[in-house]
């Protein structure tokens, strides 16, 4: 994780931000907790790709419980050439548009 964060400083243009990663929308599936992975939490699958989510905050970890199964914006740093989200914050969804008829008809 070091090396890629430092490949990453190293890019022209890269603003130093706490919020450096990508956001990413997708269904996640919880994964019961393993001996043997304790710290993968589960998947995250969109119609690209399936990414395995870890993160190392508690109130992150304790909100995407309640979320699995439903479709989630997550923001995040790939690790493991995007094999791994390290998941550093879950992004409100946006509203969907009021629909508005028309009055007179079609």
């Amino acid at each position: 994780a070091a090396a890629e964060d430092d490949a990453a400083a190293k890019l022209d243009g890269e603003v130093k931000s706490p919020l450096t990663g990508i956001g990413v929308k997708g269904v996640y599936i919880a994964q019961p907790s393993d001996e043997d992975t304790p710290v993968i939490l589960g998947y995250l699958k969109n119609k690209d790709k399936v990414y395995l989510i870890k993160t190392a905050a508690a109130d992150v970890r304790k909100a995407l419980e309640k979320l699995s199964g439903k479709e989630v914006n997550l923001f995040g740093k790939e690790r493991n050439k995007g094999k791994y989200l390290i998941v550093l914050n879950i992004l409100a969804d946006e509203d969907k548009p009021v629909e508005r008829r028309k009055r007179r008809g079609f």
